[in-house]
């Protein structure tokens, strides 16, 4: 059982994930440099950041 819960619906996670990939997308098909290094660290960053701490239930 996990024990976080999300802080956003599903569809407002989707579109920040999907705006990240979008970007990383285009530095990476205009070969610029650190484009998967960044959409890594973004990644790492927003999912903590999009879960709280969940309450615990009884099983």
């Amino acid at each position: 059982m996990s024990s976080t819960s999300p802080m956003v619906e599903s569809r407002a996670a989707y579109s920040m994930f999907d705006g990240i990939f979008e970007s990383t997308l285009r530095d990476f098909l205009a070969d610029r440099a650190g484009a998967v290094d960044w959409i890594r660290t973004q990644v790492m960053t927003l999912l903590p950041g999009l879960c709280a701490p969940g309450e615990s239930t009884p099983r």
